[in-house]
Formats: C-alpha cells, structure tokens, sequence
C-alpha cells in the first residue's frame, strides 16, 4: 500500500512539474514575440532608435530567461534564437532594415516553433 501512495505522488508530481515547465515556455516565448513583433514593427518604419531600443528589450528578456529555458527547451532551439539575437545586433548597427525584418521574422517563426514542439501530443502508434 506504501508503495501505490508514493508511485501516485510521484506520477501527480511528475504531471505539475510538466504543466508548470509548458507555462514557463509559453509565457517566454509570448514575451519574446511580443517584442519581436513591435520590434519588427518599428524597422518596417525604419526607425533606428526604436528598433534599437527593440533589440535592446530583446536581449534583455532573454539573457534573463535563457538559463532556465534551457532546462525544458532543446539546445539546436535555443543555438537558433542565440544566433538570430546576435545577426539582428549587427543588421540594425548597420541600419539594415530588410534584413532585420528577414531575423525577427525568422526569430517570429522560431519562437512559435519552440512552443509547438514543447506541447505533449498523443497519438496512434499502431
């Protein structure tokens, strides 16, 4: 009997460290978008001060959430976000807007990705 109780501890335990894992994931990625968006927003309009000031937000939101993210997120996921920051820091020194648009769309699409990719799924294996 001692051992039913703690086998269905463990499995309740076990399902709200995963439910409590997906809603850090949705909500950094919700964050990170959110920016990438208005930063995007802002070099459509090519404003450099603003979409520097994007960026900036940007790196922020992750260097503040990237060492936690890593413990549910695979890492080729989390190397392409990491590379896209540092090619948008370049592009929107150089006030190249078309191809900071091309990062934070990719970035955009890397984000919904992650999100995507973290969500249980069940189906048929027969």
């Amino acid at each position: 009997m001692r051992r039913y109780v703690i086998s269905i501890f463990v499995l309740v335990l076990m399902a709200v460290g995963i439910t409590a894992a997906l809603f850090y994931v949705k909500d950094t990625t919700d964050r990170l978008y959110t920016i990438a968006a208005s930063a995007m927003q802002a070099a459509k309009n090519e404003e450099y001060e603003e979409t520097k000031e994007y960026l900036l937000q940007l790196k922020e939101a992750w260097k503040q959430r990237e060492a936690m993210f890593t413990l549910f997120v695979r890492h080729d996921h989390i190397d392409l976000l990491t590379d896209s920051l540092a090619k948008l820091a370049v592009y929107v020194e150089h006030r190249n807007f078309e191809e900071v648009e091309v990062q934070l769309g990719t970035m955009m699409y890397q984000l919904k990705n992650v999100w995507e990719s973290e969500l249980p799924t069940f189906t048929n294996v027969f």
